[in-house]
């Protein structure tokens, strides 16, 4: 029994705003971010929002502070919870647009090479022992254009994890 093509769009439209509602419910009522590592995850949202926090850390570090922040930016990269926007910005405060920029790129960089270097080394068989076969044949289709495409869209949209385009 086929559905119609009208009865179709209206049901995935349903779904949709139905989704986008959940969204919107559960970030508000919800758990708040890092709230699910416990006190830890409580002073690690802090040390994100609260107002210098972040910086003032860095600043506090001395002349190691470039290296620390080059590490921070390329742990964001592997390390999803990080919040990759908030690092970059902070850079470009203390460090100015163009050193801030020079590290954030040496640091992303770092963070984006090493895992396709351990993936090289380690190789596909170890890949399919950790995250199992049927898992890795979902992530396929990353290689195809269309999930480059999906890829490009993803890295347009602020704030969301990218992780998954790196595989």
């Amino acid at each position: 029994m086929e559905i119609e093509q009208p009865k179709k769009i209206s049901f995935k439209a349903t779904i949709f705003l139905c989704l986008v509602t959940l969204i919107f419910v559960l970030s508000y009522y919800g758990p708040q971010p890092f709230s699910v590592f416990g006190s830890l995850g409580e002073n690690l949202g802090k040390f994100y929002t609260t107002r210098g926090s972040f910086s003032n850390f860095l600043i506090s570090v001395g002349s190691y502070s470039p290296v620390l922040f080059i590490a921070l930016q390329a742990m964001q990269v592997v390390i999803s919870f990080i919040p990759g926007e908030l690092t970059g910005v902070a850079g470009g405060y203390i460090y100015g647009a163009t050193l801030g920029f020079i590290d954030s790129t040496v640091g992303l960089t770092l963070g984006s090479w090493a895992p396709f270097v351990l993936a090289r080394i380690l190789g596909r068989p170890f890949v399919e022992k950790v995250v199992g076969e049927t898992m890795l044949k979902k992530f396929d289709f990353l290689t195809t254009d269309t999930g480059s495409a999906i890829c490009f869209l993803l890295f347009m949209i602020p704030g969301f994890p990218k992780v998954i385009c790196l595989a």
